[in-house]
């Protein structure tokens, strides 16, 4: 999936999940790219996953788009998730699954993991602080149980950018064994 051009970032090793996403942010915004692909370490993915995810023309008006993975849990079950329609009042977001969806598609969504996640430079440049890259910090975690995903994703929405899951390319959430679609479609079966 990659392209000429396309620069591998040296990820950081043995910290914390939002401080090397911050690592990879930063040192993306010192490339000349337009465009970053986080990956998490537990994620098994086709070799053309990339090369599709960043093909596919009905994404190019998101800002940041999601492969199509599934939770790390027996049974598993797809990441997609909107707000949830009762929200509570004190700034906390709660989602719901979209279990109904089209394959093949790109769905709109309010929240994406960071598993095989493409985020467009104009994302991390708004959430920019005063002080630059090195002063920014794009990756926290939020209350509770919430991962660092969530607040990210929040960012992004308050700041105007839009956010999908490209339902046509999967990827597995590495397990005891990896976890994904073809787990989902035979308990579709089974039932």
């Amino acid at each position: 999936g990659l392209r000429n051009g396309d620069v591998v970032l040296t990820p950081s090793a043995y910290s914390p999940a939002h401080w090397a996403s911050d690592f990879l942010a930063r040192q993306f915004l010192k490339s000349e790219c337009d465009t970053l692909l986080m990956i998490d370490d537990d994620m098994e993915f086709p070799p053309d996953a990339l090369d599709r995810l960043r093909s596919n023309a009905a994404s190019f008006e998101y800002d940041i788009v999601f492969a199509l993975c599934t939770t790390r849990e027996m049974p598993p079950v797809p990441v997609l998730l909107r707000l949830a329609e009762n929200q509570p009042d004190d700034g906390r977001e709660l989602y719901q699954r979209v279990t109904r969806f089209p394959l093949g598609r790109t769905i709109p969504v309010d929240v994406v993991g960071l598993a095989f996640t493409l985020i467009r430079r104009r994302v991390f440049e708004a959430m920019l602080a005063p002080g630059g890259p090195d002063a920014s910090y794009f990756f926290t975690y939020g209350a509770g149980r919430e991962t660092d995903d969530a607040p990210f994703c929040r960012q992004a929405r308050r700041l105007g950018f839009a956010l999908a899951v490209d339902t046509a390319v999967h990827i597995d959430h590495v397990a005891a064994i990896p976890l994904g679609w073809r787990h989902v479609q035979a308990q579709r079966v089974a039932r």
